[in-house]
């Protein structure tokens, strides 16, 4: 079952991918003593986290954007607008 989306949680999810996969490069980098390849690393490392902060920031302005959309559809609706029985009894008699 998909997980729900938790920015936060999302959040750490993602450092952890990061972590493991660009951060395990630079560790490796750095036993073998490789200057270039320890640059090569920490590009890499720093490049997919500012990414993952650019893709987190597009992520919450889309939620936002539709949880605007979500409010003024609701601000529309007359306020006496029978939605709730139409919902659950069919069309009104």
């Amino acid at each position: 079952m998909p997980r729900p989306h938790e920015p936060h949680a999302d959040a750490i999810r993602t450092a952890r991918r990061i972590l493991d996969e660009a951060g395990g490069r630079l560790v490796q980098a750095i036993r073998e003593a490789q200057p270039e390849a320890i640059a090569d690393a920490c590009q890499d490392l720093v490049v997919r986290i500012a990414q993952a902060i650019v893709d987190a920031d597009r992520a919450a302005t889309a939620a936002a954007r539709d949880d605007a959309d979500a409010s003024e559809l609701c601000a529309r609706l007359e306020p006496h607008a029978p939605v709730w029985p139409v919902v659950t009894s069919g069309a009104p008699r």
